[in-house]
């Protein structure tokens, strides 16, 4: 019959839909994970990271859910990191970034600087959520490092996170602590063009506020921080009460006239920590590694960073 082969035909041609072959990212992949499984042999993603941060004579601490076994907080810190922070923990720089491993889970970095003015990051820590509690306990691990010193940053420079505010009031009692003025300023301008953007243009608020507002935390001695708030206010009344309401107890972390004050080494933002985040995405160029696979892209950039700094 037309269209019918002959079964002997059929078998021995063994028609099958044929597989799609892999492309050679995928088969690149699938070859680096079986020899990272065969490095690591009886030891799951989690524990083979331990070991080799113990291999490369990390500090680290981490914790585990007892009830899931599922690693819930680690913080690590390269050893030349440590021997810098204990050399340099004067300012310390504080940020979260996302999206760099497949649990989703915040990593938090902190940053230090040298007297040659190179940022060095000091650790990083994985916690479950920014809660006040899991800030709690990495900032305890961070002063767990200086302990042998006796010594203690001067100053921590963070975004407005109320969770992280609360512990290091409770962990750094005393030590200064100072808002991004970036982000305070991203914050104000967001704020003035959801309050005022059905009765004058953009444009308007971003020249004719922003000179306000800087004027006053741009001031350099207490008369002129009266003034210059005193003239913001009376032009800008729903926005004065607003930084009433949202800033206001914070005036001091911020405000030039009171961070001048302040031993920071000429850092009043984050941007040493945004940076960081950059170089450590780029070097990880993926979201979606397990805690192993961060590993080797982790050490390497540290590597490189102690070096560049020694050199």
């Amino acid at each position: 019959m037309a269209g019918v082969l002959p079964r002997d035909i059929k078998n021995a041609l063994d028609l099958k839909t044929p597989e799609t072959p892999q492309s050679s990212s995928t088969q690149l992949y699938n070859e680096t994970r079986k020899i990272r499984k065969e490095v690591r042999g009886e030891r799951n993603t989690t524990q083979q990271m331990l070991a080799l941060a113990v291999e490369a004579k990390y500090v680290h601490w981490h914790e585990i859910n007892s009830e899931t076994k599922e690693l819930t907080h680690i913080f690590m810190a390269h050893p030349d990191s440590v021997k810098l922070f204990r050399a340099y923990p004067y300012v310390v720089i504080m940020d979260s970034t996302y999206k760099i491993n497949t649990f989703k889970n915040p990593l938090i970095e902190m940053v230090g600087v040298t007297p040659t003015r190179s940022s060095f990051l000091i650790a990083c820590s994985m916690i479950p959520t920014e809660s006040e509690e899991n800030y709690k306990w990495l900032l305890k691990k961070l002063a767990d490092i200086l302990d042998v010193t006796g010594a203690s940053p001067y100053v921590f420079i963070t975004d407005r996170e109320l969770g992280l505010i609360n512990a290091l009031g409770v962990v750094f009692p005393g030590v200064d602590h100072l808002f991004c003025r970036w982000h305070v300023n991203k914050a104000i301008n967001g704020k003035a063009l959801e309050l005022y953007r059905t009765e004058i243009t953009k444009s308007y608020i971003i020249t004719n506020l922003e000179d306000g507002w800087n004027k006053v935390i741009n001031a350099l001695i207490e008369e002129a921080f009266q003034h210059a708030w005193v003239c913001f206010s009376r032009k800008w009344r729903r926005m004065s009460d607003y930084i009433q309401r949202a800033w206001g107890e914070h005036a001091k972390k911020f405000v030039l006239y009171y961070t001048n004050e302040v031993f920071h080494l000429g850092n009043t933002a984050t941007s040493r920590v945004e940076s960081a985040h950059s170089l450590l995405k780029a070097w990880l160029k993926s979201s979606h590694l397990i805690l192993d696979a961060m590993w080797p892209h982790i050490h390497g950039m540290l590597e490189g960073q102690h070096s560049k700094i020694k050199k």
